[in-house]
């Protein structure tokens, strides 16, 4: 799922590489229509059906801009200033906090849980349906749920530091 037009064409060139002219002329359009849909409605109608999917993406990307082209420091929370005795985080700790809010996006999703705690997920060619208990979509629950709260504590902490300079 592409972020822009520039992502459309990118994700045209790889997603429809071994099917039919006609399945690529059909989908090409649907992603100028979502495209056209984000830049006059400032989102297009998957978002709907998806939105905590579309969160995660657009908040990994912007983060990661923001990780690139900062020129600021993050402040330090007012609760934390008299433990650390400094106003601000150095150039080190802001990276770190805005690594485990990606880390903490990333863990937010249950393919990507399930490949990191067990090596494979469904998307995988030799995966084994049905290798999963209850017990386990219980712990990769859970695992996805303490990563949300993590994620939003550190999201509340540092949320009006999350611009650009």
């Amino acid at each position: 799922m592409s972020l822009g037009l520039k992502g459309s064409l990118k994700e045209y060139r790889t997603q429809y590489k071994n099917c039919s002219l006609k399945y690529k002329i059909k989908n090409v359009f649907k992603d100028f229509i979502y495209a056209w849909q984000r830049a006059w409605l400032g989102y297009d109608y998957r978002e709907l059906w998806n939105y905590d999917l579309i969160f995660r993406i657009r908040t990994i990307e912007i983060i990661k801009r923001l990780k690139k082209d900062r020129f600021t420091l993050f402040n330090m929370p007012e609760e934390y200033i008299d433990s650390f005795n400094s106003l601000f985080l150095t150039s080190e700790q802001t990276n770190m906090v805005l690594d485990t809010m990606i880390y903490h996006l990333q863990m937010m999703d249950e393919d990507y849980v399930e490949k990191v705690l067990y090596g494979k997920n469904i998307y995988d060619d030799d995966y084994d349906f049905g290798c999963r208990t209850i017990d386990d979509y219980k712990h990769i629950s859970n695992i996805m749920k303490q990563n949300k709260e993590a994620f939003m504590k550190l999201f509340t902490l540092f949320f009006y530091e999350l611009y650009e300079l």
